[in-house]
């Protein structure tokens, strides 16, 4: 699913990078806690779905920079 940022206000837009970063943080915490288990079998699958989910939250979290950059000039 294809999200478009383009439309959101900086006001938006801002709020969505806090939500981002946040998502990313929690996500990374579950994976750590999730892989780190020792003695659990973990299926590859679901390593390929955090690391798959991981790099999408890091993608949205860079277009949204890259909008707030635009909109500030900075």
């Amino acid at each position: 699913m294809e999200k478009s940022f383009e439309k959101l206000s900086k006001e938006e837009l801002q709020k969505k990078l806090q939500e981002l970063n946040e998502l990313l943080e929690d996500t990374e915490e579950l994976r750590s806690m999730q892989l780190g288990q020792t003695g659990h079998h973990i299926p590859g699958a679901l390593v390929k779905k955090y690391a798959d989910e991981i790099a999408g939250i890091k993608e949205d979290i860079e277009k949204v920079k890259n909008l707030l950059y635009k909109i500030d000039g900075k």
